[in-house]
């Protein structure tokens, strides 16, 4: 796939905004979004929330193991530190109450 086209994809699907001649910038999400845009990810996907995580752990650590760059490696180690908010490791409340 092009790279245009590629860009103009994420763009409908408001992950990126044009800039006019400058090219595209990435959107700006706050950490609750993220968060949420996970969990319905991992709801729709098999409804294993706790599963869901632990997959998207493991997914990641294989990205970032492959990558070999230090600088990707340690944010990503404290990221996935059972507690840090980064990434959720189990259902917000707000969640589960709708299973």
């Amino acid at each position: 796939m092009p790279v245009r086209t590629a860009l103009r994809a994420l763009e409908q699907e408001g992950l990126v905004e044009r800039l006019g001649a400058r090219g595209y910038a990435a959107r700006s999400v706050s950490s609750l979004q993220i968060r949420d845009a996970i969990e319905v990810r991992g709801r729709l996907d098999d409804g294993d929330l706790d599963r869901y995580g632990a997959y998207n752990v493991a997914f990641h650590d294989i990205l970032v193991a492959a990558a070999g760059n230090a600088a990707a490696t340690t944010p990503w180690r404290r990221s996935a530190t059972p507690g840090c908010s980064m990434l959720p490791r189990a259902p917000s409340a707000r969640l589960r109450r709708f299973r």
